[in-house]
């Protein structure tokens, strides 16, 4: 049908959600190599338009709310071409330990999410 499959705006999100961090100065990689992972614990996806076969997509992530075991990140994917807003989400993640035990954000993690940032990445429809 030449329109991008519904999951590939979560896998986007992911993207967005990982280069905010790294952006911020935390990838994704280091956080659990030190041990604390975000487990996805709620998602919400609301489709406005259809991404089309070779899309370039703007995927704008910002960190919604943070507290000390848990954050949730918001999401604006548009097409690059003309700005036209694909899909709005959000995603919560609480903070697990290697054991997929509940643990504390480590606080620099915590000042890096609650800083006031916005990062945009970019994505393509195959």
């Amino acid at each position: 049908m030449a329109v991008a499959h519904h999951s590939s705006h979560v896998a986007w999100m992911e993207v967005g959600r990982v280069e905010l961090m790294r952006s911020a100065g935390m990838s994704y990689a280091q956080m659990e190599r030190d041990g604390v992972s975000l487990a996805l614990v709620g998602l919400e996806l609301r489709y406005r338009a259809a991404a089309r076969f070779d899309d370039l997509v703007d995927i704008e992530t910002s960190t919604e709310s943070c507290s000390r075991v848990r954050v949730a990140f918001a999401y604006r994917l548009s097409r690059l071409e003309d700005q036209l807003l694909l899909a709005t989400g959000r995603t919560e993640h609480a903070a697990v330990d290697r054991n997929l035990r509940p643990v504390r954000l480590p606080e620099p993690l915590r000042r890096i999410l609650t800083a006031d940032r916005v990062f945009a990445a970019m994505g393509e429809v195959c």
